[in-house]
């Protein structure tokens, strides 16, 4: 079994732990979400990120998910299920109201108690390009040199794309995160 296959083996599960922990947290200490009525108003930026996410995700994890399948209709569920499902779920729950509260999802997680599995667990993810895309990044980045002519190995892309990736981390480029797929959701719209 590869390494990569092992440490998705172990990030995933901590990463379901992950976000069960969490939500039961969230829910023990400040209650259940009041079903209340629902603001119109938000619902355009809602579908939107979501949309958005829907066409990032889209184009940058699809070879990652056709790599663990057997058949191209594996593939297709696989990408469905993740890419409208999950990814919403993700935007729509938790990256909205971090969002809204300034609160990045780190910060989430340490109110919660649970800054040292979300740490561990995307550490892990990272490398089984779950949760980043580090080790396609650095796979795809490869191929493009190759096609113009030079050839450079895996193992330098991969730490020019390690050290890239915490430089982004240390300047909060994700903080931009949803301006980011609002406007991929507005060049998107245009084209429809």
């Amino acid at each position: 079994m590869k390494p990569i296959v092992r440490l998705a083996y172990v990030g995933v599960p901590m990463l379901v732990a992950l976000i069960i922990s969490a939500l039961a947290l969230s829910v023990s200490k400040w209650g259940a979400p009041s079903p209340g009525r629902i603001d119109t108003a938000a619902l355009p930026l809602a579908f939107g990120l979501v949309l958005g996410t829907f066409v990032n995700d889209s184009i940058v994890l699809s070879f990652d998910y056709q790599r663990f399948c057997w058949s191209v209709r594996d593939a297709v569920l696989t990408a469905f299920i993740n890419f409208l499902g999950f990814w919403s779920f993700i935007i729509v729950v938790s990256a909205v109201p971090a969002a809204i509260l300034d609160k990045d999802l780190y910060g989430v997680y340490e109110v919660l108690g649970l800054s040292t599995l979300a740490l561990a667990t995307l550490f892990l993810l990272a490398w089984t390009s779950t949760d980043n895309q580090l080790y396609p990044a650095s796979l795809s980045w490869t191929i493009a040199l190759k096609a113009i002519g030079n050839a450079v190995s895996r193992r330098k892309i991969v730490i020019a794309a390690a050290a890239l990736t915490a430089a982004l981390s240390i300047v909060k480029l994700h903080t931009f995160v949803i301006w980011w797929l609002s406007l991929l959701t507005a060049v998107y719209g245009t084209h429809l």
